[in-house]
């Protein structure tokens, strides 16, 4: 018997939704790169569905370019599955959105005559974790 490596999930839908990015200086070198990437998962448990939007805030260390992207993924789950949909929304959906967010943002740098800009892979699990205790650390009322 074959084996299946289903999550359970299907894509319904990604987009990119919003795009920003402006070159500010012509004779741009790229330095260390300062970026925040943020999560907001919105889960519909009724039609077991999840709206992913990764955003991504960029800009270099030297100021020569800035980027703001927002990619929007609509997430079913379709049989059931090990992956809850909170487990999903927190590291399945942004690791399947990264990759998007990342062309896109490297498209836009090769556009803009300038080096190619590529951001590292990100460990959406350790970033989940982090996440989490940092909302754990917030409610703490001692």
């Amino acid at each position: 018997m074959k084996k299946t490596f289903s999550s359970g999930y299907a894509i319904e839908n990604i987009a990119i939704v919003e795009t920003h990015f402006v070159r500010k200086d012509s004779n741009v070198q790229l330095s260390l790169p300062n970026h925040n990437i943020s999560i907001t998962n919105t889960i519909d448990k009724e039609t077991n569905t999840i709206t992913c939007l990764l955003q991504l805030d960029y800009q270099d260390e030297s100021n020569s370019c800035e980027a703001k992207i927002k990619v929007e993924g609509v997430f079913k789950q379709m049989e059931e599955s090990k992956l809850t949909l909170d487990s999903f929304a927190k590291i399945n959906a942004p690791s399947i959105l990264f990759p998007y967010l990342r062309e896109h943002l490297a498209s836009l740098s090769l556009k803009a005559s300038m080096p190619i800009i590529v951001l590292e892979p990100v460990n959406f699990i350790l970033f989940a974790e982090e996440k989490q205790a940092e909302t754990d650390t917030n409610q703490d009322p001692s």
